[in-house]
């Protein structure tokens, strides 16, 4: 049996937010099979930043200062500098940036999952990233700060997590040195000189989904008669041997829009009996 009843007044609507399953870069093929690309932005350099195309491992020059200029119009409003992380008062001219592609970044990076670990000839250090929960529904999207763990205070970026975007763009001490250095930078966990090597990066990306719950509600007086053809007369009416004491068992819900029309149906775990002594109230929940 199925009824369509709903207590729309009851309805309730939340957003759940799920996180996938955790990703670990270490090396340039599994950053070119995930979509991640680490780069660095100058806004005065005449320069290129390489981008490796992770289909054909082929890859494409981009001008430093064109990237630069977009991150920094973007992200903070400004054409020529972007504030240090770290030291708001300093005025950065280079940056470094991870980004996750959007074929694998789904609705965003999943708050307090990101860390990454950085290598170099004078200095080394690993930070994760902590949300700033009163960012939320603000025009940038959510937006936390990349911290060195050992350090909770030394804040040497900002996460973007709706864009997929890391920008390295401070940091106290040794730190500051990801700003700082001309060195180049890689992923790889493997030495080598004159670079600044992401050596792992983990995180996890967020799928969200909008979970509607109906309350279905049947009467006592509703549904206490089986639909099931062979129960009824030519005429329509149901065969008398059923009649006088009728009980259903409840096992399908459908719901319908305003023109009639079954847009999804819920099948109940474990029939429920309905007769004319009881009502029957159930919840189906719709994730979209």
């Amino acid at each position: 049996m199925s009824f369509t009843t709903l207590d729309q007044s009851s309805v309730i609507v939340n957003k759940l937010d799920i996180a996938n399953t955790q990703l670990t870069i270490s090396t340039t093929a599994q950053a070119n099979a995930s979509g991640v690309w680490v780069f660095i932005a100058n806004s005065t350099t005449g320069g290129t930043i390489f981008k490796p195309d992770t289909s054909s491992n082929s890859a494409s020059n981009i001008s430093a200062s064109s990237a630069f200029r977009q991150i920094s119009n973007y992200f903070y409003g400004v054409n020529s500098f972007i504030p240090d992380s770290y030291n708001n008062t300093i005025q950065r001219t280079t940056v470094r940036v991870i980004q996750i592609g959007r074929p694998i970044l789904d609705e965003g990076l999943y708050k307090n999952s990101v860390t990454a670990s950085f290598s170099a000839n004078l200095f080394s250090l690993t930070a994760h990233d902590i949300v700033d929960v009163n960012s939320e529904g603000s025009a940038l999207g959510l937006t936390g700060s990349f911290v060195n763990v050992s350090n909770s205070g030394d804040k040497i970026g900002t996460v973007f997590y709706d864009h997929g975007v890391i920008v390295l763009h401070g940091g106290s001490g040794s730190s500051s040195a990801l700003i700082s250095s001309a060195s180049g930078f890689t992923i790889s966990n493997t030495y080598a000189a004159s670079e600044i090597r992401l050596t792992q990066f983990k995180f996890q990306t967020r799928n969200v989904l909008k979970r509607s719950i109906f309350f279905c509600r049947a009467f006592n007086y509703q549904y206490n008669y089986t639909t099931n053809p062979t129960a009824r007369n030519t005429d329509g009416t149901i065969i008398n041997s059923l009649s006088s004491n009728p009980a259903t068992f409840i096992t399908t819900v459908g719901l319908y829009n305003d023109n009639g029309e079954l847009l999804a149906v819920g099948k109940l775990s474990t029939p429920q009996k309905k007769s004319f002594s009881d009502e029957s109230t159930i919840s189906v929940a719709l994730d979209i």
